[in-house]
């Protein structure tokens, strides 16, 4: 075979443990990552390939491992899940700088991570859809482009039965669905319905994202 050889970039973690990198994720010209450097716990990282520039994006929780997961990429930014030891398990945005990187419920108070979606994160286009309560109405779907001005309600549990339980969001031919059990209630201007009564709903968005 031709090519270069693999090499370590950078020893992260040189105790025998190992800092346990995982959840690589391409974004323009880095790569992130989870790892434990055993001191900040396990942390959000971005790597240009050298050693010099491999580094922590930023210690989300100094008392600890803030236990990033999730990592995907949406057009310029990287959205991901982290606790940072205050506001438990929430959606966060980075642009690869400390200062870029923000929770999303310190734009939009009440806003909380839900567990019942799979996948957490869908990229349609620029936007970057998930499922979150607003401490009104759970189960939520939202879309975002990493601001609070365009972060907004997609859809909600009311249009469905009561039982939906939006779920498996994913992209499909440039557009965002979601599966949901139960006939719809009714259809918004946002969205159409496939679907039979008793039966696996999807939710179609009419609107195309494009980048």
């Amino acid at each position: 075979a031709s090519g270069s050889a693999a090499a370590r970039v950078r020893d992260i973690n040189p105790c025998v443990v190992g800092a346990s990198p995982g959840s690589l994720t391409a974004l323009g010209s880095l790569v992130y990552f989870v790892a434990d450097d055993g001191v900040h716990g396990q942390e959000l990282w971005a790597s240009d390939g050298t050693e010099t520039g491999t580094a922590m994006v930023t210690d989300l929780n100094p008392s600890g491992g803030s236990g990033v997961k999730y990592l995907s990429a949406s057009s310029n930014l990287l959205y991901f899940t982290a606790d940072d030891g205050l506001s438990g398990n929430s959606v966060w945005r980075s642009d690869g700088t400390a200062t870029g990187t923000l929770r999303l419920g310190d734009m939009l108070p009440g806003l909380s991570l839900t567990w019942s979606d799979d996948p957490l994160f869908t990229s349609v286009g620029d936007g970057m859809y998930f499922q979150a309560d607003d401490g009104v109405v759970s189960g939520q779907i939202w879309l975002t482009d990493g601001t609070a001005a365009g972060t907004q309600v997609v859809s909600t549990p009311l249009a469905y039965s009561d039982s939906s339980s939006p779920a498996w969001l994913t992209e499909l031919d440039g557009r965002f669905a979601h599966s949901a059990h139960g006939a719809p209630r009714q259809a918004t201007s946002r969205g159409r319905f496939v679907g039979s009564p008793g039966e696996a709903t999807i939710a179609v968005s009419t609107t195309r994202r494009t980048g």
